[in-house]
């Protein structure tokens, strides 16, 4: 519950959180202010995540990718909500014929990503000389 300062609004979660040195530490703090409904930061990250979907759909007519992997720290902090609202931005400005081309995902593998994927190319490598 919020509690009135006699200047204005009481602070939010996101402008009190000055423990946060780490980032995944601020990615919580924000999907926890995101989930309580802080209007701030519910705003600023629609906004945000919507402009992506566009930038997205802009991807999609240029190279027709079959999947969009979505994922980083604010992914991984607050999946459903990326995924929802990049989704809505896409559909805003992909043209007709482009709106089934691809599915767009949420990325599995969190920060074991780059590391397995270096390992793929590394074995895919592997393979090619053997």
């Amino acid at each position: 519950m919020r509690t009135a300062w006699a200047n204005g609004p009481a602070p939010s979660k996101v402008t009190t959180c000055k423990s946060a040195t780490r980032l995944d530490t601020t990615y919580r703090t924000l999907a926890e202010a995101l989930k309580e409904g802080e209007p701030i930061v519910v705003e600023i990250l629609s906004r945000a995540v919507l402009q992506l979907g566009k930038t997205i759909a802009g991807f999609v007519h240029m190279l027709a990718p079959e999947r969009i992997v979505l994922g980083g720290g604010l992914v991984e902090a607050m999946p459903e909500f990326f995924l929802k609202k990049v989704k809505e931005g896409m559909r805003q400005w992909l043209l007709p014929p482009y709106r089934d081309v691809c599915e767009v995902v949420v990325a599995k593998l969190g920060d074991d990503a780059g590391i397995q994927g270096a390992a793929a190319w590394a074995r895919h490598k592997i393979r090619i000389k053997t």
